[in-house]
């Protein structure tokens, strides 16, 4: 410190500038921290939420498929197709209500969004069915529609069963897939 000079005058020295070497290091340092710290949240929201998409995709089409069971009663004509829709119906139906019991525990949501619904309509099982329905095709196109539709679902449920875990979730996804290999097995068996 110079004598006779206030010390606001006085010339700095320092060629770091008045903080010292140290402060440029923090910044530095905070910032990397900072954009790392971003990266990894934007990267675990990634990966939890990858489980709940299938799963909720998994729902919308399962949903489709219990609408498209229990919309189809009134026109099938074979009597044995007819009654194993009827005890299709109130299967999917416990069913559907057993994941949605699923979906409130585990994401806290209390049905299934309607974006996701819309997602996995299929339009074309509406086409097809009323084209077969006037060529007097309904049963064979139905049950041939709904074959495809399981092999999809019994196709992406072990997976979901396995994102999710939890017991009490590997139950209700291990007894609806039971349902659908059942469903299956019964159209296989079906002579239309």
């Amino acid at each position: 410190m110079a004598f006779g000079l206030p010390s606001f005058q006085q010339k700095n020295t320092n060629p770091y500038g008045p903080q010292g070497p140290n402060f440029r290091k923090i910044i530095l340092f905070s910032v990397l921290g900072f954009i790392l710290l971003v990266i990894i949240l934007l990267v675990m929201n990634t990966i939890l939420s990858a489980p709940k998409d299938s799963f909720m995709t998994f729902l919308g089409r399962e949903q489709f498929l219990s609408d498209t069971v229990a919309g189809s009663q009134k026109r099938i004509r074979s009597g044995d197709l007819a009654k194993l829709n009827s005890d299709s119906t109130l299967l999917l139906s416990s069913d559907n209500v057993a994941l949605l019991a699923q979906l409130q525990k585990k994401f806290n949501q209390t049905k299934l969004d309607d974006t996701t619904k819309k997602q996995q309509v299929d339009a074309t099982v509406a086409t097809s069915l009323k084209s077969a329905e006037l060529l007097d095709k309904f049963d064979v196109t139905y049950r041939n529609i709904l074959l495809e539709k399981i092999d999809q679902l019994l196709a992406t449920a072990p997976s979901v069963r396995d994102s999710l875990g939890g017991n009490d979730f590997k139950a209700v996804m291990n007894k609806y897939i039971n349902d659908l290999r059942s469903i299956e097995s019964q159209l296989d068996a079906l002579n239309l």
